[in-house]
Protein backbone atom coordinates (compact mmCIF):
# COMPACT_ATOMS: atom_id res chain seq x y z
CA UNK A 1 0.00 0.00 0.00
CA UNK A 2 2.74 2.62 1.33
CA UNK A 3 4.64 1.79 -1.97
CA UNK A 4 1.68 2.51 -3.85
CA UNK A 5 1.84 5.96 -2.74
CA UNK A 6 5.35 6.28 -3.24
CA UNK A 7 5.03 5.41 -6.89
CA UNK A 8 1.58 7.51 -7.26
CA UNK A 9 3.61 10.38 -5.44
CA UNK A 10 6.36 10.34 -7.92
CA UNK A 11 4.07 10.21 -10.54
CA UNK A 12 2.36 13.52 -9.87
CA UNK A 13 6.09 15.19 -9.39
CA UNK A 14 6.51 14.63 -5.26
CA UNK A 15 9.47 12.58 -4.37
CA UNK A 16 8.23 11.87 -0.68
CA UNK A 17 5.68 9.53 1.46
CA UNK A 18 2.53 11.25 2.42
CA UNK A 19 2.87 12.13 6.10
CA UNK A 20 0.17 13.91 6.94
CA UNK A 21 -1.85 11.80 9.07
CA UNK A 22 1.04 10.77 11.50
CA UNK A 23 5.19 11.02 9.95
CA UNK A 24 6.87 9.06 12.26
CA UNK A 25 4.67 6.01 12.75
CA UNK A 26 4.18 6.38 8.60
CA UNK A 27 8.02 6.29 8.42
CA UNK A 28 8.57 3.30 10.78
CA UNK A 29 5.88 1.02 9.18
CA UNK A 30 7.46 1.96 5.52
CA UNK A 31 11.31 1.24 6.76
CA UNK A 32 10.76 -2.31 9.07
CA UNK A 33 8.50 -3.32 5.35
CA UNK A 34 11.38 -2.09 3.56
CA UNK A 35 13.82 -4.26 6.05
CA UNK A 36 12.26 -7.53 5.65
CA UNK A 37 11.97 -7.59 1.78
CA UNK A 38 14.99 -5.46 0.88
CA UNK A 39 14.14 -6.49 -3.15
CA UNK A 40 11.06 -4.43 -2.71
CA UNK A 41 13.20 -1.21 -2.11
CA UNK A 42 13.06 1.21 -4.90
CA UNK A 43 15.82 4.08 -5.31
CA UNK A 44 14.90 7.44 -6.28
CA UNK A 45 16.85 7.11 -9.50
CA UNK A 46 14.53 3.93 -10.04
CA UNK A 47 11.66 6.30 -10.02
CA UNK A 48 12.81 8.41 -12.24
CA UNK A 49 12.86 6.11 -14.80
CA UNK A 50 9.15 5.57 -14.27
CA UNK A 51 7.23 6.98 -17.80
CA UNK A 52 4.95 9.62 -16.93
CA UNK A 53 2.20 8.10 -18.85
CA UNK A 54 2.68 4.72 -16.27
CA UNK A 55 -1.15 3.52 -15.78
CA UNK A 56 -1.70 3.34 -12.27
CA UNK A 57 -3.14 -0.26 -11.14
CA UNK A 58 -4.81 0.92 -8.54
CA UNK A 59 -8.09 3.02 -10.61
CA UNK A 60 -9.42 3.93 -13.71
CA UNK A 61 -9.12 7.52 -13.01
CA UNK A 62 -5.93 9.96 -13.55
CA UNK A 63 -4.49 12.29 -10.66
CA UNK A 64 -5.16 15.51 -12.81
CA UNK A 65 -8.82 14.21 -13.34
CA UNK A 66 -9.37 14.79 -9.40
CA UNK A 67 -7.00 17.92 -8.48
CA UNK A 68 -7.80 20.36 -5.98
CA UNK A 69 -8.91 22.92 -8.70
CA UNK A 70 -11.28 20.18 -10.65
CA UNK A 71 -13.43 19.30 -6.89
CA UNK A 72 -13.76 23.25 -6.40
CA UNK A 73 -15.09 23.59 -9.32
CA UNK A 74 -18.04 21.17 -9.17
CA UNK A 75 -21.39 23.25 -8.22
CA UNK A 76 -22.51 21.95 -5.14
CA UNK A 77 -26.65 22.87 -4.76
CA UNK A 78 -26.77 21.79 -0.91
CA UNK A 79 -24.86 24.70 0.31
CA UNK A 80 -27.55 27.23 0.24
CA UNK A 81 -29.04 28.92 3.45
CA UNK A 82 -32.09 26.72 3.21
CA UNK A 83 -30.21 23.64 2.77
CA UNK A 84 -27.68 24.68 5.62
CA UNK A 85 -30.78 24.95 7.84
CA UNK A 86 -32.32 21.61 7.42
CA UNK A 87 -28.62 20.84 8.12
CA UNK A 88 -28.75 22.13 11.55
CA UNK A 89 -32.47 20.97 12.13
CA UNK A 90 -31.38 17.23 11.09
CA UNK A 91 -28.20 18.05 13.56
CA UNK A 92 -30.62 19.12 16.79
CA UNK A 93 -32.69 15.61 16.01
CA UNK A 94 -30.34 13.77 15.79
CA UNK A 95 -28.88 14.82 19.32
CA UNK A 96 -32.16 14.64 20.54
CA UNK A 97 -31.95 10.83 19.35
CA UNK A 98 -28.63 9.92 20.88
CA UNK A 99 -29.69 11.32 24.09
CA UNK A 100 -33.02 9.26 24.62
CA UNK A 101 -30.69 6.21 23.85
CA UNK A 102 -28.13 7.33 26.56
CA UNK A 103 -31.13 8.15 28.49
CA UNK A 104 -32.40 4.30 27.68
CA UNK A 105 -28.69 3.32 29.15
CA UNK A 106 -29.01 4.80 32.51
CA UNK A 107 -32.44 3.88 33.04
CA UNK A 108 -31.22 -0.14 32.54
CA UNK A 109 -28.18 0.30 35.06
CA UNK A 110 -30.06 2.23 37.40
CA UNK A 111 -32.72 0.02 37.79
CA UNK A 112 -30.47 -2.85 38.28
CA UNK A 113 -31.62 -5.65 35.96
CA UNK A 114 -28.10 -6.21 35.13
CA UNK A 115 -27.10 -6.91 38.38
CA UNK A 116 -29.90 -8.98 39.53
CA UNK A 117 -30.52 -11.37 36.16
CA UNK A 118 -27.46 -11.49 34.68
CA UNK A 119 -28.06 -14.26 32.89
CA UNK A 120 -30.56 -11.81 30.35
CA UNK A 121 -29.44 -9.72 27.38
CA UNK A 122 -28.70 -6.30 27.29
CA UNK A 123 -30.42 -4.77 24.66
CA UNK A 124 -31.71 -1.75 25.09
CA UNK A 125 -29.71 -0.07 22.30
CA UNK A 126 -30.57 -2.15 19.77
CA UNK A 127 -33.79 -1.93 21.25
CA UNK A 128 -33.83 1.66 20.65
CA UNK A 129 -32.59 1.11 17.44
CA UNK A 130 -35.33 -1.25 16.25
CA UNK A 131 -37.34 1.63 17.08
CA UNK A 132 -36.10 3.94 15.38
CA UNK A 133 -36.89 2.43 12.67
CA UNK A 134 -40.21 2.33 12.85
CA UNK A 135 -40.92 5.68 14.45
CA UNK A 136 -38.30 8.28 13.41
CA UNK A 137 -40.33 11.42 13.30
CA UNK A 138 -39.24 14.22 15.55
CA UNK A 139 -42.55 14.12 17.19
CA UNK A 140 -42.26 10.83 18.60
CA UNK A 141 -39.17 11.43 20.74
CA UNK A 142 -41.14 10.73 24.19
CA UNK A 143 -42.57 7.72 22.51
CA UNK A 144 -39.16 5.56 21.18
CA UNK A 145 -38.02 6.37 24.91
CA UNK A 146 -40.80 4.40 26.52
CA UNK A 147 -41.18 1.66 23.68
CA UNK A 148 -37.18 1.12 23.95
CA UNK A 149 -37.87 0.13 27.35
CA UNK A 150 -40.83 -2.56 26.69
CA UNK A 151 -38.60 -3.72 24.24
CA UNK A 152 -36.19 -4.83 26.18
CA UNK A 153 -38.16 -5.96 28.57
CA UNK A 154 -40.18 -8.17 26.45
CA UNK A 155 -36.75 -9.25 25.73
CA UNK A 156 -35.82 -9.69 29.64
CA UNK A 157 -38.73 -12.11 30.33
CA UNK A 158 -38.23 -14.06 27.14
CA UNK A 159 -34.70 -15.03 28.61
CA UNK A 160 -36.40 -15.41 32.26
CA UNK A 161 -39.16 -18.04 30.39
CA UNK A 162 -36.07 -20.12 28.45
CA UNK A 163 -33.29 -19.55 30.19
CA UNK A 164 -33.73 -19.00 34.01
CA UNK A 165 -36.59 -19.65 35.82
CA UNK A 166 -38.09 -22.75 36.70
CA UNK A 167 -41.40 -24.41 35.81
CA UNK A 168 -42.88 -23.32 39.67
CA UNK A 169 -41.25 -19.88 39.56
CA UNK A 170 -42.29 -19.21 35.95
CA UNK A 171 -46.22 -20.22 37.11
CA UNK A 172 -46.24 -17.51 39.88
CA UNK A 173 -44.62 -15.13 37.51
CA UNK A 174 -47.39 -15.79 35.08
CA UNK A 175 -50.09 -15.17 38.02
CA UNK A 176 -48.83 -12.39 39.02
CA UNK A 177 -48.63 -10.09 36.02
CA UNK A 178 -51.98 -11.43 35.25
CA UNK A 179 -52.79 -9.63 38.18
CA UNK A 180 -50.91 -7.05 38.32
CA UNK A 181 -50.71 -6.51 41.80
CA UNK A 182 -48.05 -4.84 43.31
CA UNK A 183 -48.96 -6.80 46.82
CA UNK A 184 -48.55 -10.25 45.26
CA UNK A 185 -44.64 -9.52 44.11
CA UNK A 186 -43.91 -10.68 47.85
CA UNK A 187 -44.34 -13.89 46.59
CA UNK A 188 -41.61 -13.79 43.70
CA UNK A 189 -37.85 -14.75 44.25
CA UNK A 190 -35.85 -11.67 43.93
CA UNK A 191 -34.46 -11.91 40.43
CA UNK A 192 -38.07 -11.90 39.46
CA UNK A 193 -39.35 -8.86 42.00
CA UNK A 194 -37.10 -6.48 40.14
CA UNK A 195 -38.10 -7.48 36.30
CA UNK A 196 -42.02 -7.64 37.64
CA UNK A 197 -41.32 -4.10 39.39
CA UNK A 198 -39.75 -2.46 35.94
CA UNK A 199 -42.72 -3.84 33.95
CA UNK A 200 -44.95 -2.46 36.17
CA UNK A 201 -43.21 0.59 36.21
CA UNK A 202 -43.54 0.90 32.69
CA UNK A 203 -47.03 0.28 32.40
CA UNK A 204 -48.21 2.63 34.46
CA UNK A 205 -45.66 5.38 33.09
CA UNK A 206 -47.35 4.80 29.51
CA UNK A 207 -50.96 4.70 30.90
CA UNK A 208 -50.01 7.24 32.94
CA UNK A 209 -48.88 9.70 29.46
CA UNK A 210 -52.64 8.96 27.60
CA UNK A 211 -54.38 9.17 31.54
CA UNK A 212 -52.85 12.68 30.95
CA UNK A 213 -53.65 13.80 27.41
CA UNK A 214 -56.98 11.83 26.77
CA UNK A 215 -58.48 11.02 29.72
CA UNK A 216 -58.54 7.05 29.45
CA UNK A 217 -57.49 4.25 31.70
CA UNK A 218 -55.46 1.85 29.80
CA UNK A 219 -54.10 -0.38 32.04
CA UNK A 220 -56.54 -2.88 31.85
CA UNK A 221 -55.17 -3.06 28.12
CA UNK A 222 -51.71 -3.22 28.50
CA UNK A 223 -51.82 -5.58 31.52
CA UNK A 224 -53.78 -8.18 29.50
CA UNK A 225 -51.34 -7.71 26.67
CA UNK A 226 -47.91 -8.55 29.31
CA UNK A 227 -50.46 -11.49 30.65
CA UNK A 228 -50.75 -13.02 27.50
CA UNK A 229 -47.02 -13.09 26.07
CA UNK A 230 -46.45 -14.36 29.49
CA UNK A 231 -49.13 -17.33 29.45
CA UNK A 232 -47.70 -18.10 25.49
CA UNK A 233 -44.09 -18.48 27.02
CA UNK A 234 -45.11 -20.82 30.18
CA UNK A 235 -47.15 -22.69 27.27
CA UNK A 236 -43.90 -23.35 25.46
CA UNK A 237 -41.94 -23.86 29.26
CA UNK A 238 -44.27 -26.84 29.88
CA UNK A 239 -43.73 -28.19 26.66
CA UNK A 240 -40.13 -28.12 27.42
CA UNK A 241 -39.92 -29.59 31.08
CA UNK A 242 -42.52 -32.08 30.05
CA UNK A 243 -40.53 -33.31 27.09
CA UNK A 244 -43.30 -32.51 24.58
CA UNK A 245 -43.04 -31.78 21.01
CA UNK A 246 -46.00 -29.78 19.55
CA UNK A 247 -47.65 -30.83 16.22
CA UNK A 248 -47.25 -27.52 13.89
CA UNK A 249 -50.55 -26.51 14.27
CA UNK A 250 -50.35 -26.09 17.88
CA UNK A 251 -47.07 -24.84 17.65
CA UNK A 252 -48.09 -22.19 15.35
CA UNK A 253 -51.26 -21.57 17.57
CA UNK A 254 -49.25 -20.22 20.10
CA UNK A 255 -45.93 -18.84 18.37
CA UNK A 256 -47.61 -15.66 16.75
CA UNK A 257 -47.77 -14.39 20.86
CA UNK A 258 -45.01 -15.62 22.38
CA UNK A 259 -42.63 -13.84 20.07
CA UNK A 260 -43.89 -10.77 21.31
CA UNK A 261 -45.46 -8.97 18.41
CA UNK A 262 -48.69 -8.19 19.85
CA UNK A 263 -47.24 -6.41 23.25
CA UNK A 264 -45.31 -4.44 21.27
CA UNK A 265 -48.22 -3.10 18.54
CA UNK A 266 -50.37 -2.49 21.19
CA UNK A 267 -47.87 -0.37 23.40
CA UNK A 268 -47.17 1.27 20.07
CA UNK A 269 -50.77 1.74 19.35
CA UNK A 270 -51.14 3.86 22.77
CA UNK A 271 -48.29 5.91 22.43
CA UNK A 272 -48.99 7.34 19.08
CA UNK A 273 -52.26 7.23 18.83
CA UNK A 274 -54.52 10.39 19.26
CA UNK A 275 -57.20 10.47 19.75
CA UNK A 276 -57.83 6.53 20.77
CA UNK A 277 -61.30 5.07 20.83
CA UNK A 278 -62.92 2.77 22.84
CA UNK A 279 -63.86 0.82 19.61
CA UNK A 280 -60.22 0.71 18.59
CA UNK A 281 -59.18 -0.39 22.07
CA UNK A 282 -61.90 -3.29 21.84
CA UNK A 283 -60.86 -4.20 18.52
CA UNK A 284 -57.06 -4.31 19.03
CA UNK A 285 -57.68 -6.55 22.24
CA UNK A 286 -58.55 -9.24 20.29
CA UNK A 287 -55.74 -9.05 17.91
CA UNK A 288 -56.81 -8.64 14.36
CA UNK A 289 -56.12 -10.50 11.66
CA UNK A 290 -53.18 -7.83 10.93
CA UNK A 291 -51.71 -8.26 14.07
CA UNK A 292 -51.82 -12.17 14.15
CA UNK A 293 -50.44 -12.98 10.59
CA UNK A 294 -47.93 -10.15 10.74
CA UNK A 295 -46.46 -11.82 14.24
CA UNK A 296 -46.93 -15.04 12.42
CA UNK A 297 -44.38 -13.82 9.53
CA UNK A 298 -42.16 -12.87 12.73
CA UNK A 299 -41.85 -15.87 14.26
CA UNK A 300 -41.13 -17.86 11.13
CA UNK A 301 -38.48 -15.67 10.07
CA UNK A 302 -37.23 -15.74 13.79
CA UNK A 303 -37.57 -19.37 13.88
CA UNK A 304 -35.59 -19.67 10.69
CA UNK A 305 -32.76 -17.69 11.99
CA UNK A 306 -31.95 -20.49 14.34
CA UNK A 307 -32.98 -23.53 12.32
CA UNK A 308 -30.21 -26.38 11.53
CA UNK A 309 -31.66 -27.01 7.98
CA UNK A 310 -30.17 -24.41 5.67
CA UNK A 311 -31.30 -23.55 2.40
Amino acid sequence: YLLGIQKASTNMGMLIIPMAISPPITTNIFSSFCLRKPSLVISKANLSTIPQNHTRRSGNYKPPMWDFQYIQSIHNDYVEEEYMKRFNELMKEMKKNLMVMVEGSRWWKSSSLAENLPFARDRIVEAFFWIVGTMFEPQYSNSRRMLAKVAALGTLIDDIYDVYGTLDELELFTDVVERMDVKAMDQLPNYMKVCYLALFNSITEIAYEVLKEQGINIIPYLTKSWADLCKALLREAKWYYNGYTPSLEEYMDNAWMSIGIPVIVINVFFCVTNPITKEAIESLSKYPHIIRCSATIIRLADDLATSMVCF
